[in-house]
């Protein structure tokens, strides 16, 4: 389990609400630059964080900008809209490839949600 202190700088993900509407519930990169609650049990009660969102351009936002600023964003490991997990928390479903064949997405597909 990952040790909770100070998590101001922190690489989480961030479930996003807002944009084209076929984004919705998909995970973007984020950073906590601001932390209300240092403990797991601070998280669970509702302790939140302010978060800079990175998205993915006129995918997201058409016609705004790709960084999006979030206040008061609390933690929720069930991927709930407007919430931030831990990336080791995503649950990534691959299909099996067929028998034989390498699996594809070796290289770190994110795509998640």
């Amino acid at each position: 389990m990952r040790s909770l202190g100070d998590l101001n700088g922190s690489h989480v993900h961030y479930v996003v609400q807002d944009g084209r509407e076929d984004v919705h519930g998909e995970c973007r990169p984020a950073f906590i630059v601001q932390d209300w609650g240092q403990t797991r049990a601070a998280l669970a009660a509702g302790a939140a964080v302010n978060l800079i969102v990175l998205r993915d351009g006129d995918t997201d936002l058409p016609g705004r900008t790709p960084v999006q600023w979030e206040t008061s964003r609390e933690y929720a490991s069930a991927h709930e809209f407007a919430t931030w997990h831990f990336p080791e928390e995503c649950q990534v479903t691959v299909a099996a490839p067929p028998a034989g064949e390498a699996p594809e997405g070796e290289s770190g597909d994110s795509s998640h949600g």
